[in-house]
């Protein structure tokens, strides 16, 4: 090490604590919660150099020094090891980011840092080999200890877990009448000892999980005894291992009869378990209160039969399975054919299926969902939901996305409830992105989950918060580590991100793979841009329709914009807002208000374009312009712009 810029020398033999985490440098290992992972010498030096300066600035000038001398590469190596060192070390106490870059200064290390003894060092390989993940709640290193008495005191334990289940099971509630929406939730039970905690704080998260979403529950307490608050439902929860694997269990049921109503489990591997109970918590109560809310739009003639119907409708929808909603959708439409709920749900459901469609089925898709929205006004004429509808059916109707939004506007809470994804998904595809945040936030409120918040996140990134958003995706893939377009949202903002440490972090993941192992998932148009960002091909040729022939033309005009190539943003752009081929107008005009187009937006021939597809017509109708107009940073003379456009229509 340099001692004239670090500071005490770390011995290589000794293993450190650093935050948690159990650093082995002889070994090149880092051991967490989620086990032991190896890194590369070099990055090893990296990490040690950081913690003889934990919580001190060290220079880039520095770590190069020390790390690798005077070695080419060195520079790129270090920042490809600071963003690996960043995926092993989870943020540090605070919220802060465990290594904090400082723009032109360096890096900061946040994590404590001392060195390992042998009792604690024990400790941990104890808990390793019991098989069971560290660090929910606290809970896990508690029986990190009498891991390896577990095989000699395992009758007795199991015997007195059985009889506090039981002590649980007797517990009563009151039932309520059919309709209350009042919850029970008993407490979870754990199939080993050392799964107490998680048992434990199960059944408060998603009492917890029910309040944020407006859903009345009790938690039972069975220590209690008595009578209890009327519920009409009621949720059990189990936790177990499951070879190496956490598995949370949770089961709706009607309180009365006994009948299961739904159920949900969540198996995670290799992550913390507060994810996948909270994850699975989170889930579980989006899910009721989607179905409580459709309930509560039958003012009361809703049968019993329905409620499965509504649940697993309402588990597809948020799951992102179409398949599954639009099952139960014809099932309720079976069972309740003249109630505008089921017909809503049935119309939502066929959307959904219709967009992911192939070409050469879209269209038969698409008349169903048509006649489904029909069938909807039969029996509502002035539903909201059958107007939101209709607009994201039609992109390019722009009288009907206006319809839409003014009847969206004029709603009270009661009528648009759960339409603010629908609102939402309007707003910003006019370009009015901060009425569109608005949507997102109440949205994401009324039912945070991976789906929504992804959305808000994806659309902060769109309105310039990029550091927000980025906040906001990580905590939701810590949530869901299975939720796949969060990953994806994520490349995408730090890919298009003015930060060349947020390029460099992207390059290495279009190469390593952005998506836990998704590492053969190959993506050469973003790779190439993203060398032509750090300088190091030629930008010119970057972006050929050999290398980006299966890139969506939305994304290209992006990323020629992000390399000032207004040419070849245009044209994209142009395929991407074909007037002939109005489906490719699906979502694709939110391109247009990103901040990296904001110098395509000075081009006349933008304005040409957003003139052909009628956005300017809609502009003038709504007497409102995209907020783009206003940015204090790049701003446009909207009217001058769109005053030229329309002279110049043949």
């Amino acid at each position: 090490m340099n001692d004239s810029e670090l500071g005490h020398s770390v011995n290589r033999d000794e293993k450190l604590l650093v935050g948690g985490y159990e650093v082995d440098a002889r070994a090149n290992t880092i051991t967490g919660p989620e086990g032991a992972v190896s890194v590369e010498p070099k990055i090893m030096d990296v990490l040690l150099a950081l913690c003889e300066r934990s919580g001190e600035v060290v220079s880039r000038e520095a770590l190069l020094e020390t790390v690798w001398g005077m070695q080419h590469g060195g520079d790129e190596s270090l920042t490809r090891s600071i963003s690996i060192l960043r995926k092993v070390f989870t943020d540090a106490p605070g919220g802060r980011r465990a290594i904090e870059t400082f723009s032109k200064r360096g890096y900061r290390l946040n994590l404590p840092v001392s060195v390992c003894d042998a009792e604690a060092d024990e400790t941990r390989s104890a808990g390793r080999r019991s098989g069971v993940p560290a660090g929910l709640f606290g809970g896990w290193r508690r029986w990190a200890p009498v891991a390896a008495g577990f095989a000699v005191a395992g009758l007795a334990l199991g015997a007195m877990w059985t009889m506090r289940d039981r002590d649980a099971e007797a517990t009563q509630v009151v039932a309520a009448p059919a309709g209350s929406g009042r919850v029970a939730v008993e407490p979870w039970n754990a199939s080993l000892p050392a799964l107490a905690d998680v048992a434990r704080a199960g059944a408060p998260a998603l009492g917890a999980a029910f309040a944020e979403r407006g859903v009345a529950s009790i938690i039972v307490q069975p220590q209690e005894g008595g009578a209890r608050p009327a519920a009409e439902l009621r949720v059990a929860g189990d936790v177990r291992m499951r070879a190496e694997a956490l598995v949370v269990r949770l089961r709706m049921s009607d309180f009365t009869s006994g009948e299961v109503l739904w159920s949900v489990e969540r198996t995670q591997e290799g992550v913390e378990a507060v994810s996948t109970a909270e994850g699975a918590a989170a889930h579980f109560a989006n899910v009721t209160e989607c179905a409580l809310s459709s309930r509560r739009r039958y003012a009361g003639t809703m049968p019993r039969a329905a409620m499965p119907a509504w649940l697993r409708y309402c588990d597809g929808a948020w799951s992102g399975d179409h398949a599954i909603s639009l099952d139960a959708a014809e099932r309720l439409l079976a069972l309740t054919p003249d109630e505008a709920p089921a017909r809503t749900a049935y119309a939502k459901a066929l959307s959904w299926n219709y967009r992911k469609e192939s070409d050469d089925l879209a269209g038969r898709w698409k008349e169903r969902t048509e006649d489904a929205i029909e069938a909807v006004r039969e029996v509502e004429p002035d539903s909201i939901d059958a107007l939101a509808l209709e607009a994201s059916l039609n992109p390019n109707d722009w009288v009907a996305v206006e319809r839409a939004i003014r009847a969206l506007e004029r709603a009270d809470r009661t009528q648009k409830d759960g339409d603010e994804d629908l609102h939402y998904f309007l707003l910003r595809s006019v370009g009015y992105l901060d009425a569109a945040l608005r949507q997102a936030a109440l949205m994401t409120a009324r039912l945070p989950g991976p789906s929504h918040l992804t959305e808000e996140a994806w659309l902060m990134a769109t309105a310039g918060m990029r550091t927000r958003a980025l906040q906001q995706l990580d905590e939701v893939i810590r949530l869901y580590p299975d939720y796949y377009n969060a990953y994806w949202r994520r490349f995408n903002i730090l890919a298009l991100s003015d930060d060349p440490e947020s390029v460099e972090l992207a390059l290495f993941q279009s190469e390593q793979g952005f998506y836990p192992g998704k590492a053969d998932e190959q993506l050469p148009c973003w790779r190439n841009y993203l060398l032509a960002r750090l300088g190091r091909i030629d930008p010119v040729a970057a972006l050929s329709e050999e290398v980006c022939i299966d890139t969506m033309h939305s994304f290209r005009a992006r990323l020629h914009a992000a390399l000032g190539q207004i040419d070849g943003a245009l044209t994209s752009t142009a395929l991407a807002l074909d007037p002939d081929d109005l489906e490719a107008l699906r979502g694709n005009t939110i391109h247009l208000f990103y901040p990296e187009m904001a110098e395509v937006r000075q081009d006349p021939r933008f304005w040409r374009m957003v003139d052909d597809i009628g956005l300017v017509d809609f502009w003038r109708s709504y007497e409102r312009w995209p907020d783009f107009c206003s940015d204090r940073r790049v701003p446009v003379d909207c009217p001058a712009m769109a005053g030229e456009a329309i002279a110049g229509r043949t």
